[in-house]
């Protein structure tokens, strides 16, 4: 790894060299967040080398040096340290996402760039792409091997067809050296090692990190799934209790049972389209996801 850091990434990418890639994964979020332990807001925590202070519950986010964050912390350290680590770290991200990394939250904390910078000495510059326009940059950066970005940031399920065409970096060797605990079975991806197959990687190889921490909050109205009348008259219809759904089938017919526009009333505002639907109106049902981290990444290969 040391040798290929001497050398400027674009450098490297206009002379045939490859990126990294950050894969965004909406709705699968890997569980990051520890035991909580007491301890000063603005300290770390007994045992913890790095990570977040300044907030209540800061210390369910730091790290020690044994773990995936330490490790990688550390070698990016010892990097700087022996002047093998670039000048800088060009991130190419979606323009509605950058905040989500420069951005203080909650008050008191540090953001996301400011950490990274205070805990390398490396500086991160993170380039707007326009939304939506993610694959199709990166792939105009591969393909006149411009090499505008150190790392990309694309759906997941561009990785594939980025790996075929020789411009984003294996990421074999690295995952082998400092072990990022993917498949953890309380803080890894949802259904482990197939969770890191579908998201991180491409025939059998890793090229690509999940990044996004999605999660989903469904909201419904007690008040009308707890009224008598209303769960009589459900089960007379449908032939069982009406509670929240398990299924996509119940989901539809309690959203159908109380679909009342005229009286104001929508049975389900959730997200159930290929892209973003905007809520309107009250509703029985909704499903809110709010974005932790924007995106997954993907090296340019070096």
């Amino acid at each position: 790894m040391s040798n290929l850091i001497r050398v400027s990434r674009r450098r490297l990418l206009a002379s045939g060299g490859k990126a990294a890639v950050l894969v965004a994964a909406a709705g699968i979020a890997p569980k990051f967040i520890r035991p909580s332990r007491a301890y000063a807001a603005d300290a770390l925590a007994p045992g913890m080398i790095g990570g977040p202070t300044g907030f209540d519950g800061s210390e369910r986010y730091q790290y020690g040096a044994d773990t995936p964050e330490g490790r990688a912390i550390e070698a990016a350290k010892a990097m700087k340290g022996a002047g093998k680590a670039p000048a800088k770290i060009v991130l190419g991200l979606s323009d509605g996402s950058i905040g989500q990394l420069t951005q203080p939250f909650p008050a008191g904390a540090p953001s996301i760039k400011d950490l990274w910078e205070k805990e390398t000495g490396i500086p991160l510059e993170i380039v707007g792409v326009p939304n939506g326009q993610e694959f199709t940059k990166t792939m105009q950066d591969i393909s006149t091997k411009g090499g505008a970005y150190d790392i990309y940031a694309v759906e997941w399920n561009r990785l594939g067809d980025l790996a075929e065409t020789g411009g984003i970096l294996k990421l074999d060797d690295f995952v082998a050296q400092y072990k990022p605990e993917w498949d953890d079975p309380e803080r890894g991806y949802v259904d482990g090692a197939k969770g890191v197959s579908l998201l991180n990687q491409y025939r059998g190889s890793t090229y690509g990190v999940s990044l996004d921490g999605d999660f989903q909050t469904w909201v419904y109205r007690t008040d009308l799934f707890g009224d008598a009348n209303e769960k009589k008259a459900f089960s007379d219809k449908y032939g069982y209790e009406l509670a929240a759904p398990k299924t996509w089938k119940q989901h539809d017919e309690i959203a159908a049972f109380f679909q009342r526009p005229d009286k104001g009333l929508f049975g389900s505002t959730d997200l159930r389209n290929q892209g973003w639907a905007t809520p309107t109106g009250i509703s029985v049902m909704s499903q809110w996801l709010r974005p932790i981290s924007s995106c997954s990444t993907i090296p340019a290969s070096r």
